[in-house]
This record gives structure tokens, C-alpha cells and sequence, in this order.
């Protein structure tokens, strides 16, 4: 299944997909990231000693899947340390076993990494869908993220990818932090100098249901956000940026550029045309198809 990356001249992915509990929806995930159909895919599936029948899902694609486990871990951070460790890619990623990539995601990723081979991190557009599929809302963020990240503003979103560069740059992710990780990884890496590049493509299905972590465990989740807080603050303090973690000023900012740049226009639209469709069926008609050159 795997080829190297100069047989095929396309950069090694590496997709790590965490995995505990989520039987009802791991399939969906799986089958998304599969279906890229990219020829120069790493597949890493670590989970945490399911017990709802998520290993035998797993079984039953594991002939396609570059590494898999099924035991006890400390969650999903240390998961995705795990398979990070074991990634050969040039380009990483994660994806929730809850969450689905959209098609064509590997290939406009790889198309930026080749063209701008400067860029530690890739994003852009997502859709949030709920427990069934089906579409809840469209999201855009700005070209402009980098710099808004810079001044303290929280955008994150579970659309991007980074070098395999930039990820060891930074020492990886902090095995402490269990529910922000990605928000603090995201910063640390901007904060190093790492160029943010967004990619007007939809990129992945975000989904929304009582079992996900941060609505479950709410508490958790802020008492991280402080932690991130608390070092963006300081980097900002010591680098003389105007604003805050989450300034008001920052984020008015952010939205008067969102107006202006019609994101918001076109979000409403969007999520209005796309509203309660199953993903699988909305995708087919709103995202591009990609093929190797």
C-alpha cells in the first residue's frame, strides 16, 4: 500500500487517528481517511483499549493501516505522542475518530507543502456535523491567522497540518495537557516562527455529540485554557505585542476583517445551503476532486 516519496513524487502524510470508545462513529473516520485515496499515506491508529467493539473495527482495517494498537494509555495526548513517534512523514496530522477528513484534504495539503516549502502549518475550512452526519455549520477562518495568533487570539480549529520540522521544533506535544493540546501546540509553533499557511479548501467534519471530551467534561477544558492563557500571556509580554490572550481589541479586529473579507457573507450562505445534509452526500458536491500529477 505504502510507497516511498520518490517513487511517487508526493510528500509522505502521516495520520494519526486516536481512538476510545467511539464505535459509533470510528468507521466513518476510518473509511474518510482511506478514501483520500493519496498514494504516499502513513495511517496510524492508536486506541486506547476500547471496549465497545472499536478493536474489532479496527481488525477489520488493518490490513490497510500503516501501525495499530489496541491497550491502556493515559488518553489522548499520550496517543498522539505515540504515533507521532512512530510517523516517517514529511507532514502530520491528526484526526479524531470521531471526526471525518474530507476528500481531496491529502492532496491540497501536499500541493501547498511542495509550492511553499517554507510553511510549517496548514489549514482551512471545516464543517461542524452532528452525531448522525449531518451538517450543522460552515466555518472560514482568515488568511490572516498567523497574525491574529500572534497578538493572542484563540483560532484553532481541527483543519490543520504541520511539518514534521516544525513539530520536533517545538519538542512535540505536552503529555500534561490533555483537553487544550492542540490550542497550545498551535501557539507554540507560531510563536517559533513557524508560517501559517490557510488553504481555501473544506478540509474536515468537526463533530459535535455528548460523548466528545470537551462536552463532557467542560471543567477540564477551561481549567487547560488557563494554563495556555497564562504562557501566551507571557511571550506576548516579553515580545511587546499589543492585546492579550483573547483581547477584545484583537478579536474585533478579527471580525471586522472577517466582514470585510466576506467570510461571514459567505459562512451564512453556506451553512444555510448545507444545513442538516449528511456530509458524505455535501461533500461529493462542494469539495474538489484532486488526482496525483
Amino acid at each position: 500500500m505504502l510507497q516511498s516519496k520518490n517513487d511517487i513524487g508526493l510528500p509522505r502524510i502521516t495520520v494519526v487517528m486516536p481512538s476510545f470508545n467511539q464505535s459509533n462513529f470510528l468507521e466513518d473516520s476510518l473509511c474518510s481517511v482511506l478514501g483520500q485515496d493519496y498514494p504516499n499515506l502513513e495511517f496510524i491508529v492508536i486506541d486506547g483499549g476500547s471496549t465497545d467493539g472499536s478493536r474489532e473495527i479496527i481488525e477489520r482495517y488493518a490490513a490497510y493501516l500503516s501501525y495499530w494498537r489496541s491497550q491502556p494509555d493515559n488518553g489522548q495526548t499520550d496517543a498522539l505522542i505515540e504515533g507521532f513517534k512512530r510517523a516517517t512523514g514529511d507532514i502530520l496530522g491528526w484526526v479524531n475518530s470521531d471526526d471525518v477528513l474530507l476528500p481531496g484534504v491529502l492532496q491540497h495539503i501536499a500541493r501547498a507543502y511542495i509550492s511553499h516549502p517554507e510553511t510549517g502549518l496548514f489549514g482551512g475550512n471545516y464543517v461542524l456535523i452532528d452525531e448522525n452526519g449531518a451538517i450543522i455549520r460552515c466555518k472560514r477562518h482568515s488568511s490572516r491567522t498567523k497574525w491574529f495568533g500572534l497578538h493572542g487570539l484563540q483560532i484553532i480549529s481541527p483543519d490543520w497540518f504541520f511539518t514534521r520540522k516544525a513539530y520536533d521544533k517545538i519538542g512535540g506535544l505536552d503529555p500534561s495537557i490533555e483537553f487544550s493540546m492542540d490550542l497550545d501546540l498551535f501557539f507554540r509553533m507560531i510563536m517559533k516562527g513557524e508560517r501559517y499557511l490557510h488553504i481555501n479548501e473544506w478540509f474536515v467534519g468537526f463533530r459535535i455529540h455528548l460523548a466528545s471530551k470537551g462536552v463532557a467534561k467542560p471543567h477540564m477544558f477551561l481549567l487547560e485554557n488557563e494554563e495556555v492563557r497564562i504562557r501566551v500571556d507571557q511571550w506576548l509580554r516579553e515580545h511587546n505585542r499589543i492585546g492579550g490572550y483573547n483581547s477584545p481589541i484583537i478579536l474585533w479586529l478579527y471580525m471586522l476583517l472577517q466582514v470585510f473579507n466576506g467570510n461571514y457573507i459567505r459562512m451564512t450562505f453556506e451553512t444555510l445551503i448545507a444545513h442538516g445534509r449528511d456530509w458524505h452526500t455535501w461533500a461529493t458536491s462542494h469539495t474538489k476532486s484532486v488526482v496525483p500529477d
